[in-house]
């Protein structure tokens, strides 16, 4: 259920989510909140147009939020290190 004041939308879910974070402005929350308002028009949208308005929204929040490295990401830096040392 969402909370009080919210329409129940992605983009309102979002826009909630980069305030709290202070990326609302930021130009990575602004795609974020575009995606999520295209996502919200799904009515209007083709199933592969949805999956990829939710990818790209997905990827602008990740960006917007700074979303912390993958786990390949943490294996390449330890395999990285063990390079450097001669391992």
């Amino acid at each position: 259920m969402p909370p009080p004041g919210d329409d129940g939308t992605v983009e309102e879910a979002t826009r909630r989510e980069l305030l709290a974070a202070g990326r609302l402005h930021t130009p990575a929350g602004r795609a974020a909140l575009a995606a999520a308002a295209v996502m919200d028009s799904s009515d209007e949208l083709s199933n592969d147009e949805l999956v990829a308005a939710a990818q790209e929204h997905m990827a602008a929040l990740a960006d917007a939020m700074g979303s912390p490295p993958t786990a390949g990401d943490e294996l390449q830096k330890v395999r990285a290190r063990r390079a450097a040392r001669g391992l």
